[in-house]
């Protein structure tokens, strides 16, 4: 499902993280050091399991957004429009792990259901030829669109134009797109794995579970057919999604979780 340099690339990674956890050096810090803040439940898992470190052992997204940039996209929420032909947007490096063929799958195999979804990838990176190529061979060219890339208002008005951030990544940090995109309105669609999956709740967008490919193909598939043919279910989703990041990544939720952290260290020491 990605290019044979992005599968290279995604195994070569996955080898050196696998040495790179196993080393006594890596056991060592993990020892030594007073609080361990991880950017999701997976890297906590993972620290857990080769260190075998059970405590001081913490989740914090280093993305947040301060109350005038909540209220600004509000705004945008407010301008959103839920009738007519559903569009999907994905933003960011585009490298094999977005999983932006499966997308393109979905999107294909929802057309042959009778239902057309217009999707925007403003992208760069080294995956974007084997996308574009892919999306020749799936017959997607009036469908989908390559975009470079917005910036500032640009931006911000593409995040209003769409209602849908389909998104299925594997492996992600902080995922500030799909944050933003919520924030927005977008309803986020994922695979359940690395940030996004524990970011989207079951009551504001689809985080489809991660099986053999034509499984989580079928999944994203549904989802895009499910807010087309709901559109009080999109709209109810679309509110969630900006609620769900208005009130949850906030730098002040950011501030309280770190000063936490901290106090636990010093009081323990």
């Amino acid at each position: 499902m990605t290019s044979l340099s992005g599968a290279i690339f995604e195994v070569s990674r996955n080898i050196l993280n696998i040495v790179c956890a196993r080393t006594s050096r890596f056991r060592e810090v993990c020892r030594n050091a007073a609080a361990i803040i991880c950017v999701n439940r997976e890297t906590k898992d993972l620290v857990h399991r080769t260190s075998g470190r059970g405590s001081g052992l913490f989740i914090l997204n280093a993305s947040t957004f301060s109350r005038t940039e909540v209220e600004e996209y509000r705004q945008l929420l407010k301008k959103k429009d839920y009738h007519g032909d559903l569009k999907a947007f994905v933003g960011g490096i585009c490298i094999g792990s977005k999983g932006i063929y499966f997308a393109l799958r979905a999107l294909r195999l929802a057309r042959d259901r009778g239902h057309i979804i217009c999707y925007t990838v403003a992208s760069t990176g080294p995956e974007l030829g084997f996308l574009k190529k892919k999306a020749k061979e799936l017959d997607l060219s009036s469908q989908v669109t390559f975009h470079e890339g917005f910036r500032g208002d640009e931006y911000r008005e593409a995040l209003r134009a769409h209602q849908i951030y389909l998104m299925p990544s594997f492996r992600e940090g902080s995922s500030i797109s799909i944050m933003e995109s919520m924030l927005a309105g977008g309803v986020p669609i994922v695979v359940r794995a690395s940030t996004p999956g524990e970011i989207v709740t079951p009551e504001c967008g689809f985080a489809v579970p991660v099986t053999d490919s034509k499984k989580i193909v079928e999944g994203l598939a549904q989802a895009l057919i499910q807010l087309t043919e709901n559109r009080e279910l999109l709209k109810r989703f679309s509110h969630n999604a900006h609620e769900r990041i208005a009130e949850g990544f906030t730098a002040e939720r950011y501030l309280e979780t770190i000063n936490h952290i901290y106090r636990q260290v010093t009081d323990r020491n």
